[in-house]
Protein backbone atom coordinates (compact mmCIF):
# COMPACT_ATOMS: atom_id res chain seq x y z
CA UNK A 1 0.00 0.00 0.00
CA UNK A 2 1.18 3.39 -1.07
CA UNK A 3 0.07 6.92 1.10
CA UNK A 4 -0.28 10.31 -0.39
CA UNK A 5 0.21 13.58 1.50
CA UNK A 6 -3.22 13.63 1.60
CA UNK A 7 -3.09 10.06 3.53
CA UNK A 8 -5.20 8.09 1.05
CA UNK A 9 -4.38 4.56 0.96
CA UNK A 10 -3.58 3.10 -2.07
CA UNK A 11 -3.40 -0.31 -3.61
CA UNK A 12 -0.65 -1.67 -5.73
CA UNK A 13 -3.08 -3.10 -7.91
CA UNK A 14 -4.42 0.35 -8.30
CA UNK A 15 -1.25 1.68 -8.69
CA UNK A 16 -0.42 -0.04 -11.34
CA UNK A 17 -3.43 1.05 -13.19
CA UNK A 18 -2.34 4.19 -12.68
CA UNK A 19 0.73 3.39 -13.95
CA UNK A 20 -0.31 2.01 -16.89
CA UNK A 21 -2.77 4.96 -17.56
CA UNK A 22 0.35 7.64 -17.16
CA UNK A 23 2.13 4.98 -19.96
CA UNK A 24 -0.49 4.87 -22.43
CA UNK A 25 -1.57 8.56 -22.05
CA UNK A 26 1.66 10.37 -21.60
CA UNK A 27 4.32 7.66 -23.33
CA UNK A 28 6.12 10.11 -25.38
CA UNK A 29 5.84 12.84 -23.46
CA UNK A 30 8.19 14.60 -20.87
CA UNK A 31 8.77 13.14 -17.27
CA UNK A 32 6.99 16.01 -16.09
CA UNK A 33 3.82 15.18 -18.32
CA UNK A 34 3.45 11.96 -16.72
CA UNK A 35 3.76 13.33 -13.62
CA UNK A 36 0.98 15.54 -14.42
CA UNK A 37 -1.38 12.84 -15.86
CA UNK A 38 -0.74 11.05 -12.74
CA UNK A 39 -1.19 14.08 -10.71
CA UNK A 40 -4.72 14.82 -12.37
CA UNK A 41 -5.77 11.25 -11.31
CA UNK A 42 -5.43 11.84 -8.29
CA UNK A 43 -6.76 15.83 -8.17
CA UNK A 44 -9.80 13.63 -9.33
CA UNK A 45 -9.55 11.07 -6.47
CA UNK A 46 -9.48 14.22 -3.86
CA UNK A 47 -12.49 16.25 -5.77
CA UNK A 48 -16.27 15.25 -4.83
CA UNK A 49 -17.17 15.53 -8.53
CA UNK A 50 -15.68 12.14 -9.51
CA UNK A 51 -15.16 9.10 -7.53
CA UNK A 52 -13.10 8.30 -5.26
CA UNK A 53 -10.89 5.53 -6.06
CA UNK A 54 -7.87 5.56 -8.63
CA UNK A 55 -9.90 2.55 -10.73
CA UNK A 56 -13.10 4.59 -10.48
CA UNK A 57 -11.78 7.64 -12.11
CA UNK A 58 -9.91 5.90 -14.37
CA UNK A 59 -13.07 3.22 -15.69
CA UNK A 60 -15.50 6.15 -14.84
CA UNK A 61 -18.19 6.51 -18.08
CA UNK A 62 -19.83 9.98 -18.01
CA UNK A 63 -20.98 10.90 -21.65
CA UNK A 64 -18.24 8.37 -22.87
CA UNK A 65 -14.99 7.19 -21.59
CA UNK A 66 -13.05 9.76 -19.32
CA UNK A 67 -9.79 8.66 -21.16
CA UNK A 68 -9.31 7.42 -24.61
CA UNK A 69 -6.99 4.50 -24.04
CA UNK A 70 -9.57 3.06 -21.86
CA UNK A 71 -12.16 2.74 -25.09
CA UNK A 72 -8.79 2.05 -27.08
CA UNK A 73 -7.35 -0.89 -24.97
CA UNK A 74 -4.16 0.43 -24.67
CA UNK A 75 -4.39 0.84 -21.24
CA UNK A 76 -3.88 -2.83 -21.10
CA UNK A 77 -0.07 -2.87 -21.92
CA UNK A 78 2.56 -2.79 -19.40
CA UNK A 79 3.67 0.51 -17.73
CA UNK A 80 7.45 1.33 -17.90
CA UNK A 81 9.78 2.41 -15.34
CA UNK A 82 9.34 5.87 -15.98
CA UNK A 83 5.49 5.37 -15.73
CA UNK A 84 6.15 4.11 -12.50
CA UNK A 85 8.56 6.43 -10.72
CA UNK A 86 5.88 9.27 -12.06
CA UNK A 87 3.25 8.08 -10.36
CA UNK A 88 5.43 7.61 -6.94
CA UNK A 89 6.48 11.36 -7.63
CA UNK A 90 2.69 12.18 -7.99
CA UNK A 91 1.96 10.71 -4.92
CA UNK A 92 5.05 12.53 -3.08
CA UNK A 93 2.46 15.58 -3.89
CA UNK A 94 4.56 16.92 -7.06
CA UNK A 95 1.77 18.24 -8.83
CA UNK A 96 2.58 20.12 -12.16
CA UNK A 97 -1.05 21.04 -12.95
CA UNK A 98 -1.42 23.07 -9.86
CA UNK A 99 -4.24 21.01 -8.93
CA UNK A 100 -6.03 20.51 -12.46
CA UNK A 101 -9.26 17.86 -12.64
CA UNK A 102 -8.28 17.81 -16.89
CA UNK A 103 -5.35 18.01 -18.85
Amino acid sequence: MQTTATQQTFSAAELELLARLVQAEAGGESFKGKVAVAATVLNRVQSPLYPNTISGVIYQVSYGFQYCTVRKGTINRPAGAEAHRAVQEALQGNDPTGGALSF
